[in-house]
């Protein structure tokens, strides 16, 4: 947008600024200048400032609202006295003008002229036209676009010598087609008659002379209860029909013959409500002051009048009322939370980002989600967030948006199998996810939530003992020891048993019965963990074997101790070596690993620091009811090295416990 230095100080005072320090001014509330140059010619000497208003600012595509945004600068009022207002005033109505009634809701001018003659504009405005790049043609479309260059206002110029009149009637009601008379829409009939001549639409640069011409300018107004007429002081669209009518007959010597206003209701402006202390805590601390003074109080109301904002004030608020032309960007309580920051200079206020204070910690609930996400996260492992609503299978719900979204999943393994199934559709890598989300059942005619820990372990193969290997896809022990990873930093001892039994029916057709463990914490029920079944795998032809677990995390939370979950103890490592040894052991089949594995910890001695299963042999020489275990022990202590005559005796009794509480040979 490019304006003229001299059209901006016909309304403003301007002779103790220079455009240098007016351009910083309005850099610093947003209007960003691109270039300065001076037009020196035969005929001007000015300062061109060529600015870039904001695309939301509609109102800054004129002179008159870049002329808003200085007077804002420098606290100025605009100035009108340069149009004169006694044209109409002086002017009798003949009332050759008549208006349909369904003009009503507009309020509009419309003047007729006489004896306007079509020539070369003076050079003002045809230097004004061209830094804004419009090719001047004529003095009567030359000022049409200066009044909309510079008010925003764009007029109708007909010539009604031109008129075709049909033979029914005088008054014509005919569809508008007048593409620029704003706000009338193009399905509503109205009629304007001149003389007993409807106007109709017509090219005033095939014109040479006008014998007769109409000047139209209208725009719609709400509907409303408060009856005000429009202030000239305000309104620019009186401002741009004084000066056209000094324009026409300075310029085209015209006269004005007749003219016809029509003001029925003033649109009253939308008020918004603006609290001070969101202002405070939107805005922060003013530099140099620690609270919100008087002083500053008085200039944020200063600031709400310059913008036309009407403030009125109260204790703890502000109510500004909208003006019209910013009825499209000054919306909300925040847009003038930031107008007046912008006005009053962000730089008045402090840039640090302002101290929070937590009121109190998280709840355990949301500890334990971090430290899943972080440890399965850190172990290659992709979180998932599938929707809770799928087809109607147990709950159902109220007026579904489709049938594939009428009920609420029971297990978060069903999503995630289908995750599985899509990736390996995709032709992508099988896909190793966790998904921590609320699963629904029903008890008693009562829908009850819980939050669930689903994990899917898919079947690529990336592993070998060797490079000479083929990789191989994780087996069912090292996917149970991701699982015990995750439980132990949690502080979570399961127990593993047979869930032959136990299993629900709809994961008995997800699962391998003879691969699937129920897994318990503290003798309560808290998930399962189990490979999938072949069948399963065939029908979504996958070739691989994959793994799935889900842990109720509810439960593990009710049986949880706050300081496995909240604390770490911080101990140093031992200086001392420590000593492993193997012990063999023939157990019967049907005993559990678990139970042998519990005996070892009940050992009060500080020096077992650990022990794990090692290897299982099934096979000849055992019999065919048994099968061998390995077990490694790890012997460690804190203030000395153990020797060999200390260890052999905690292997003794460790062997001895063992074979007095369970039925066992010991190998080794």
């Amino acid at each position: 947008m490019k304006i003229l230095w001299k059209l901006l100080s016909q309304v403003l005072d301007l002779s103790f600024i220079h455009p240098n320090q007016l351009i910083r001014l309005l850099t610093s509330i947003g209007c960003e200048v691109e270039s300065v140059k001076n037009l020196k010619s035969l005929y001007v000497d000015d300062v061109v400032l060529d600015i870039v208003p904001t695309p939301n600012r509609q109102d800054l595509f004129n002179i008159i609202g870049i002329s808003r945004e200085v007077a804002i600068t420098l606290q100025q009022k605009l100035d009108f006295k340069f149009c004169n207002k006694v044209f109409l005033q002086n002017i009798s109505k003949r009332n050759e003008i008549i208006c349909s009634n369904s003009l009503n809701n507009f309020a509009f001018v419309i003047l007729l002229i006489n004896g306007i003659q079509v020539k070369k504009s003076p050079q003002w405005i045809m230097d004004c036209l061209l830094q804004a790049n419009i090719k001047p043609i004529n003095n009567v479309r030359d000022i049409q676009n200066y009044i909309k260059l510079k008010w925003g206002q764009k007029l109708e110029v007909l010539d009604i010598s031109q008129f075709y009149l049909p033979h029914k009637q005088n008054t014509i009601m005919f569809k508008s087609c007048l593409q620029s008379f704003n706000s009338i829409s193009s399905n509503q009939n109205f009629s304007v008659t001149v003389n007993n001549h409807s106007i109709i639409k017509a090219n005033c640069e095939d014109f040479n002379t006008f014998t007769h011409s109409v000047i139209i300018k209208s725009k719609i107004l709400r509907n409303t209860s408060k009856t005000n007429s429009i202030s000239c002081e305000d309104n620019i669209l009186y401002h741009a029909i004084e000066e056209s009518i000094f324009l026409y007959s300075k310029f085209c010597n015209g006269s004005i013959q007749d003219y016809q206003i029509k003001n029925p209701l003033q649109a009253f402006g939308k008020q918004v409500k603006v609290i001070k202390k969101n202002l405070i805590r939107t805005l922060g601390p003013v530099i140099g002051t620690q609270q919100l003074p008087k002083v500053f109080e008085t200039q944020i109301v200063n600031i709400l009048s310059l913008l036309n904002l009407e403030p009125m004030v109260y204790s703890n608020y502000w109510v500004v009322t909208i003006p019209e032309y910013r009825s499209s960007d000054l919306l909300r309580e925040i847009d003038i939370i930031e107008e007046v920051g912008r006005v009053y200079g962000y730089n008045h206020f402090y840039d640090c980002i302002p101290r929070t204070y937590m009121k109190r910690l998280s709840s355990r609930r949301e500890y334990l989600k971090r430290h899943i996400r972080y440890f399965l996260r850190n172990v290659g492992f992709h979180e998932l967030v599938h929707s809770s609503l799928q087809k109607k299978q147990g709950i159902s719900i109220h007026n579904p948006l489709s049938d594939e979204y009428s009920g609420l999943r029971s297990d978060l393994a069903t999503k995630l199998i289908q995750s599985l199934y899509y990736n390996a559709y995709q032709s992508s890598d099988p896909l190793h996810g966790f998904e921590i989300g609320k699963i629904f059942y029903q008890k008693q005619s009562i829908i009850y939530e819980k939050m669930h820990l689903g994990i899917v372990v898919g079947y690529k193969k990336y592993l070998r003992s060797s490079w000479l290997n083929k990789p191989n896809s994780v087996s069912w022990f090292q996917a149970k020891g991701i699982i015990l990873n995750l439980c132990n930093s949690l502080g979570v001892n399961l127990v593993w048993k047979k869930a032959e039994e136990s299993l629900d029916t709809s994961l008995r057709q997800l699962l391998h019965i003879k691969r699937t463990a129920t897994l318990y914490f503290q003798q309560k029920k808290v998930g399962f963990f189990g490979e999938a079944s072949p069948k399963l795998c065939y029908h979504l032809s996958i070739k691989g074997v994959f793994y799935i677990c889900e842990l109720d995390l509810e439960a593990i939370l009710e049986k949880l101790q706050s300081r496995f979950l909240f604390y770490f103890y911080i101990q140093s490592y031992s200086i001392y070596p420590s000593i492993t040894r193997d012990i063999s052991i023939i157990v019967p089949k049907e005993l559990a690993v678990s139970n042998i594995l519990e005996e070892v910890k009940n050992v009060q001695n500080a020096f077992v620091k650990s022990i794990e299963l090692l290897h299982e042999y099934i096979g000849y020489p055992i019999p065919k009811s048994k099968r061998n275990l390995s077990f490694r022990i790890k012997y460690q202590s804190v203030c000395k090295t153990l020797t060999k005559i200390q260890t052999n005796r905690l292997d003794n009794y460790i062997k001895h416990l063992i074979c007095s509480k369970i039925d066992v040979e010991i190998r080794i």
